[in-house]
């Protein structure tokens, strides 16, 4: 065999056992699921599955939805700063109403008014003040307020004062001056009541008297004839 074959065959027989005998590297084994599962357990449990413990914050309305706010009393008589005197040329009277609501008539104590009230001198309810309305403590309607003039129930007539004290008293749809009064200020309401009060006061209301009857309306014994219709021997 020459020298160039017996290279070729030694070249040959070194690649071939070059290529046979390496061992083919195993590929990276699979993921177990398992590890993925045991892995998961370190995270936070999701918020969709967590139960709320929070309590609900409460409204300001009770049970039910019903308001129990208590609505605000009607505004009353306001009373003067001062002294407010007012002279009623129609009545030949001289007024004058305190601040704290006393009335006097030519000096003497006649009337006391208050933010819902009008009370004679000895303090009993002659009128009470709710609102607009004015009625007499018997409960008959004797005027209100339409803006600052005072109306009388009966009849239509009314009762007004300009900013300067003018009192004017309209009747029949014609005005005519009543009087004269000073230091009103926010007391209109007030000084229009104690001034009705003399030039048209309210009638004078009945007490309510009741009669018993003896119960059942029986004649008293004795009134009946012996059986048979005889006279008792």
């Amino acid at each position: 065999m020459s020298r160039a074959k017996l290279h070729s065959v030694v070249l040959a027989s070194f690649l071939l056992a070059a290529a046979c005998g390496g061992k083919p590297k195993e590929a990276n084994p699979p993921v177990s699921d398992t590890a993925n599962a045991d892995s998961g357990t370190d995270m936070p449990a999701s918020s969709a599955s967590t139960a709320s413990t929070d309590t609900p914050p409460t409204g300001d309305k009770p049970a039910g939805g019903t308001d129990t706010t208590t609505p605000p009393a009607p505004a009353g008589l306001t009373m003067p700063t001062g002294t407010v005197k007012i002279d009623l040329t129609a009545k030949k009277a001289k007024l004058e109403i305190k601040s704290d609501g006393s009335v006097s008539n030519g000096g003497k104590a006649s009337a006391k008014l208050t933010g819902t009230e009008v009370q004679d001198a000895t303090g009993k309810t002659l009128a009470t003040v709710s609102g607009d309305a004015i009625k007499t403590a018997g409960g008959s309607d004797w005027a209100s307020f339409s803006g600052d003039d005072l109306v009388l129930a009966k009849g239509g007539d009314k009762l007004s004062i300009g900013d300067d004290g003018t009192i004017t008293w309209t009747t029949g749809g014609k005005g005519k001056p009543a009087g004269k009064a000073d230091g009103v200020g926010p007391a209109k309401k007030a000084t229009l009541i104690a001034a009705a009060w003399v030039i048209a006061p309210p009638a004078a209301e009945k007490p309510t008297t009741t009669t018993t009857k003896p119960a059942g309306g029986t004649k008293p014994a004795g009134g009946t004839k012996p059986a048979g219709g005889k006279k008792a021997e």
